[in-house]
């Protein structure tokens, strides 16, 4: 961003780039010129010919394809082989034993909980906390997770089975003598089906995106995005564990806009009148029970092998009380009621709501996959494996689609029980194993007894375990504190700007108004009713003659960008911004592909034939052609076919002419006049359609029509069509307006312009027109015969209204091959883009690895953010020499593709120059990448980092987690101190191999 800064503060850069220049050598100054960093010490650059490299792809591709190889990618399908290969008795049954046992005493609450917050019976939420939690043990990666139930998702279920109108109500309501008991028996039997079906739903979802390779939008994924959505999810399960707190009924039908705020009050209301002070006292007394219980558990976790089961140890507490007092009958507190015992049969989901289920069911698939993939990447950095998004995405939606037929609605991964199975030591998959072996020994035996168990108590458990969701608010300040410093600098009359982002055609108009209005021009125009201020077009007193643009962060820079920087007059557009996405590029692709259409659509009338009809789908166009060269073959007419290739040597000629003398005629020759003139007659005198079958234009209404309403009945049918035609209209008469405003210093306002084109076609509709748009070609012979002002236009209109009310039926005889000929001469432009191809192919960007002695020096051509972090991480091993591959299940000749490779460098500078800004995840990998290279012997440091990285870095405390000497001012510094630390060190190595 461009931005002013007070003269008077000095900022660190400054003091950084003064110190850069102090410390550069005396003879450099006096050469006029800074000695280059690569002329100091040169680089090796590996030099492969596109063959060769083409050869090595394909090498690489083909030695991974054999029999062992695919055996091996499909057992990397079912990851408990590799951890049932790899288990370590000794080291890992201990802990997987006790944790799963632990996350299975968790799992008993917390699913009975999440289970009633569904509005199904709580038997439901343990079913989700045994049959999900087993599939993901066989098909999981993450050793960590903690499937099963969770309030986010639970609150999600509970709102689509709201959204699905009930079948069972109608029965009821005509059934008079259905008692109540089976009427709540038929509405909880519905419920669990449209549960079922969401989570078969979701999990089909799941498989679909698994099979489609699109974990990798995961990267999108990003952590404060995640922290955002999950602590609004927790303010509105914390609101709807409320009533159960005081024991009264949840306010219902509260939708729309303002929901929340209208829930607190139906709910105040609810609780001054209906107050159960029983269940009030059972669950504050529960929350602070737990809240005490989970400090002993933080407090004392390092010195105890197992944590206290508050929760458990609640629900039986609470269970028995309940059940010896009767304060269900007494004092009418709410209690979870009968349960079912065993475990459910397989049925099939009803699939009869998928229509209202499709969109809540792919909201919950992306949400639970959201709160998955973070939780286990989060756990995945702290202890250093790899979490494949892919094999994820086919765990859950194996998990949901099958347990969908065992009476489960949709499960994922609970933070809360994650990071308890991951701080108490589980070390595989199998303590999920574990943990289900003991949730159904529940099932089968306990389940019954929990009939008594108050509401008040789940409710706590609830709001509780939202603490850690609920503290994330504090997340925002620090987010918010993460900014960029103020990059424009004022030196005497000079002024120094630096844009922190590359220049490519997007942000091309901002960054025209930023620049002048730093530098003190405003590019207004003058009102049309003068007042007081005068001149507003005028620039303002310059306090700088001088200015320097500081292009340090352009990474790249794209045509537009280099023509803004040559020209810098494109005009900033406010909402009519979406046509800076109309870059040129996209717009000489756009209009030379319709050309090409276009071109072909004029074939038939070239040839004197009938255009082949009703090919559409996929590969028209060498359809279309293989019709109309047969049509050729049968049905060509000679005689059309010659008045078109004359009319077109004919137009070209004159073409020709126009522009070799248009500096010497003030106007041109009208050459498609001439020749439509000239057409009519030859056809009138000579009669070739009726004696030679020449297609001809035909009748032509004489005069103006008259104002009629359009018909409207065909809306439905034109919505897109004319969306389209809207937005290629804009680009095509924006991109022409642009390119003529570049060349005579005027301004374009994009706002204007579409409420022109919309009042054009919506007032034109009435009297019988087509939409309309403007034409490069007339445009452009508008401007070269010296057309100054819009009033070209109305006499263009005097004279074609002449036309039309007196001369259009004269042209009643011309041949169709006039016209196409006509159409195709002027496509001569829009088809000659294609060599823009070649051009904007071959613009590309440099290498951006170098070796140097034991020393690799790395750039990264943009800022390191969430998006493309994987792709770093990938791209920045591979450069070094690091292959981060698990070794196949079944081994054979290649071996140990996990570890290292020789690796050829001992430091490795990395370039930040290019970093514009870094966020939070950024600064994560580069932690561990620093932790993962300092293991294996090789030490990491940053060079020539922004203030703006530098900021985020400290309040990141990257110093504290790696080394407080890790950056260097410039790549030179680095590479010296490197070099200085090399040779320190092999003098110790030679010291102690001689002692």
């Amino acid at each position: 961003m461009l931005s002013t800064l007070n003269n008077n503060n000095n900022t660190e850069d400054e003091f950084v780039e003064e110190e850069i220049l102090n410390q550069q050598p005396h003879e450099n100054h006096n050469n006029g010129q800074l000695k280059s960093f690569v002329n100091q010490y040169g680089i090796v650059r590996p030099r492969i010919s596109k063959i060769n490299s083409i050869k090595n792809h394909l090498n690489r591709f083909y030695n991974t394809i054999s029999c062992i190889c695919i055996i091996n990618s499909l057992l990397d399908r079912i990851p408990i082989i590799r951890c049932l290969k790899e288990y370590n008795l000794r080291k890992n049954l201990f802990y997987d034993v006790n944790a799963g046992f632990t996350i299975a005493i968790m799992h008993i609450p917390q699913g009975m909980a999440y289970g009633i917050l569904t509005t199904l019976p709580p038997v439901h939420g343990l079913y989700v906390s045994f049959f999900p939690v087993l599939l993901y043990m066989i098909f999981g990666t993450c050793p960590h997770l903690s499937v099963g139930t969770f309030a986010v998702i639970s609150l999600m279920t509970a709102q689509a089975i709201d959204g699905v109108p009930l079948q069972s109500f109608d029965t009821i309501n005509n059934q008079s003598y259905t008692t109540e008991t089976v009427s709540d028996v038929m509405i909880i039997n519905e419920k669990l089906g449209i549960a079922t079906t969401l989570a078969f739903l979701a999990g089909l979802i799941q498989l679909i995106l698994s099979f489609l390779r699109l974990g990798c939008l995961t990267v999108y994924l990003t952590e404060p995005f995640i922290s955002g959505f999950t602590t609004g999810a927790a303010v509105h399960i914390f609101s709807s564990q409320i009533p159960s707190i005081f024991g009264i009924q949840s306010p219902r039908h509260v939708q729309g806009a303002f929901k929340l705020p209208r829930f607190f009050i139906q709910l105040i209301d609810s609780i001054i009148k209906n107050i159960n002070w029983i269940s009030t006292t059972i669950a504050f007394t529960s929350i602070i029970v737990l809240f005490i219980a989970k400090k002993l558990n933080d407090r004392y976790k390092s010195t105890l092998r197992i944590i206290i089961p508050s929760e458990l140890i609640l629900v039986i507490i609470g269970t028995l009380i309940s059940h010896f007092t009767k304060i269900h009958n007494l004092h009418g507190v709410p209690v979870v009621g009968p349960i079912k015992q065993g475990l459910p049969l397989p049925t099939v989901p009803p699939f009869k709501h998928i229509s209202y289920l499709i969109v809540p069911a792919t909201t919950i698939a992306v949400v639970s996959l959201c709160i998955s993939i973070s939780i286990g990447k989060m756990l995945s950095r702290k202890h250093n494996y790899k979490v494949s998004s892919n094999q994820e995405l086919l765990a859950y939606g194996i998990s949901n689609v099958v347990s969908s037929f065992f009476q489960c609605y949709p499960s994922t991964s609970a933070l809360s029980r994650s990071v308890v199975l991951e701080g108490i030591g589980g070390k595989t998959q199998l303590a999920s194993g574990f943990s289900c072996i003991l949730l159904g020994i529940v099932l089968v035996a306990l389940a019954p007894l929990f009939h008594s168990l108050p509401m008040a108590c789940l409710a706590a458990t609830i709001i509780v375990n939202l603490k850690g969701l609920l503290y994330q608010i504090k997340d925002f300040v620090f987010y918010y504190r993460i900014s960029y410093m103020e990059c424009a600098h004022q030196y005497a009359n000079m002024k120094i700007l630096r844009f922190d982002e590359s220049l490519y055609a997007c942000n091309t108009p901002f960054f025209k108004r930023k620049f002048y209005e730093l530098i003190g021009i405003e590019l207004r125009q003058e009102p049309i009713i003068s007042y007081k201020k005068k001149n507003l077009n005028k620039t303002k007193e310059i306090k700088c003659n001088y200015v320097v643009l500081d292009c340090s962060p352009f990474n790249f820079i794209d045509t537009v960008g280099v023509k803004l920087l040559i020209q810098l007059i494109l005009s900033f557009l406010r909402l009519g911004c979406l046509t800076v996405y109309l870059t040129e590029p996209f717009i000489s692709g756009f209009t030379t592909g319709a050309a090409v259409h276009i071109f072909s659509s004029q074939i038939p009338s070239i040839f004197g034939i009938q255009s082949p009809r009703h090919v559409q789908g996929a590969f028209k166009l060498p359809r279309f052609f293989i019709q109309l060269i047969g049509s050729i073959i049968k049905n060509i007419n000679w005689i059309s076919t010659a008045i078109a290739f004359t009319s077109i040597i004919v137009l070209f000629i004159a073409k020709k002419l126009n522009d070799r003398y248009k500096s010497t005629l003030r106007i041109i020759i009208p050459s498609e006049l001439i020749l439509v003139i000239i057409g009519t007659l030859i056809s009138h005198f000579t009669k070739i359609h009726n004696l030679h079958g020449v297609p001809v234009v035909g009748p032509i209404k004489q005069g103006l029509p008259l104002p009629t309403v359009p018909p409207f009945k065909y809306i439905s049918y034109l919505i897109v069509p004319a969306t389209t035609i809207a937005v290629v209209s804009l680009c095509i008469s924006i991109s022409i307006g642009k390119m003529l405003s570049r060349k005579h210093n005027y301004k374009v306002s994009s706002n204007q312009e579409l409420l022109a084109y919309g009042i054009s076609n919506v007032v034109s509709s009435f009297f019988q027109c087509y939409p309309s748009t403007s034409a490069l070609s007339r445009s452009v012979v508008l401007e070269g015969i010296g057309g100054k002002t819009q009033l070209a236009g109305g006499f263009s209109c005097i004279l074609l209204g002449i036309v039309l009310v007196a001369l259009a039926p004269l042209f009643h005889s011309l041949p169709m091959a006039c016209l196409a000929a006509t159409i195709i001469v002027n496509l001569k432009g829009l088809l000659y883009q294609i060599k823009d191809f070649v051009f904007y192919y071959r613009i590309s960007y440099m290498e951006c690895a170098h070796q140097y002695a034991n020393m690799k020096i790395l750039r990264f051509d943009e800022s390191l953010y969430a998006c493309n972090t994987p792709f770093f991480k990938r791209k920045f091993y591979e450069l070094i020499g690091i292959e981060l591959r698990q070794e196949p299940i079944i081994s054979y000749k290649k071996k140990n593709l996990n570890k290292t490779k020789e690796i050829k460098c001992n430091y490795v500078v990395l370039d930040c120059s290019p970093f514009n800004f870094i966020d939070t995840v950024g600064v994560k990998l580069l932690i561990q990448i620093y932790h993962d290279l300092k293991k294996r012997g090789t030490r990491l440091c940053l060079s020539e980092c922004r203030y703006g990285v530098r900021r985020t870095l400290e309040l990141m405390n990257f110093y504290d987690k790696t080394s407080s000497d890790i950056i260097y001012v410039t790549t030179h510094h680095a590479v010296t101190a490197m070099k200085i630390e090399s040779e320190i060190n092999s003098l110790r190595s030679t010291a102690t191999a001689q002692v």
